[in-house]
């Protein structure tokens, strides 16, 4: 009991000591608050941030945070699909595009790189640019090259007709591949769709004709030895054993 009168004596003998103290260590407090908020920021936006940003700028993100919810797809804004020269296929989400050493892939490894981008306004959701050159994809990684442009180019119908059978396959819807640049319909494009979109395996250097009706009405039919680079406005049919160029019939008739 007596103690307990001594310190409380204390106590109010020296309250406004006390009372001043609290306040400094509460303003202290603080004080050491806004400085490690503040010196973290500035090491984000020096070290951190601008790595963020060049990978958001790289594959054209618009800027968006890349912690956004994975659970919702329209806004994992990049997907990459690597298929392997032994045919296995490596899917790269887009958190792990930030993470994964992409420049490690060769030439040895990769046959196709498909690089796939989320925009709003198209119906279906993703572009895809594709790379057949692994050195063109490293380039779009270091900043070299953008994202290609969509064409304005389109596709009535598009066939193929193999093993006695005709399959109809689209590359405008969910994903467009209609993208300038792009080199789509050669035989292992082809073997890729039929997968994707039939689960048909066709194994390599198998006959087959395609059938392209373009939005001009124009019907060409090209075979396992030509494929098709799309163009801002129209497409060339490329002859692989004759390394030769055809216009698409749209583009001989201006």
């Amino acid at each position: 009991m007596t103690n307990g009168i001594i310190v409380s004596g204390i106590f109010w003998y020296n309250r406004h000591q006390f009372y001043n103290t609290g306040w400094d260590l509460l303003y202290n407090l603080v004080d050491y608050y806004i400085y490690a908020k503040s010196w973290g920021e500035v090491k984000y936006n020096v070290y951190v941030g601008p790595y963020v940003r060049n990978i958001q700028d790289i594959f054209h993100m618009g800027g968006d945070d890349i912690s956004t919810a994975k659970s919702k797809d329209k806004f994992k804004h990049v997907r990459i699909e690597m298929i392997l020269n032994d045919d296995t296929t490596v899917t790269i989400e887009r958190d792990d595009v930030v993470n994964d050493d992409l420049l490690s892939y060769d030439v040895t490894d990769v046959d196709i790189v498909l690089v796939y981008k989320y925009n709003d306004h198209l119906d279906g959701g993703w572009e895809c640019a594709i790379y057949h050159d692994i050195d063109d994809f490293h380039d779009l990684c270091r900043g070299i090259h953008s994202f290609p442009m969509s064409s304005n180019l389109s596709f009535m119908s598009v066939s193929i007709d193999i093993w006695n059978k005709s399959f109809e396959l689209d590359i405008s819807s969910p994903n467009n591949y209609i993208m300038t640049g792009n080199q789509v319909f050669d035989e292992r494009f082809i073997r890729f769709l039929m997968e994707k979109q039939h689960n048909e395996i066709m194994l390599p250097d198998r006959n087959y004709t395609l059938h392209i009706m373009d939005s001009n009405v124009n019907e060409v039919s090209i075979n396992s030895n030509q494929y098709v680079i799309i163009k801002s406005d129209s497409y060339d049919i490329i002859d692989v054993k004759c390394e030769s160029t055809y216009n698409s019939p749209s583009e001989e008739s201006m």
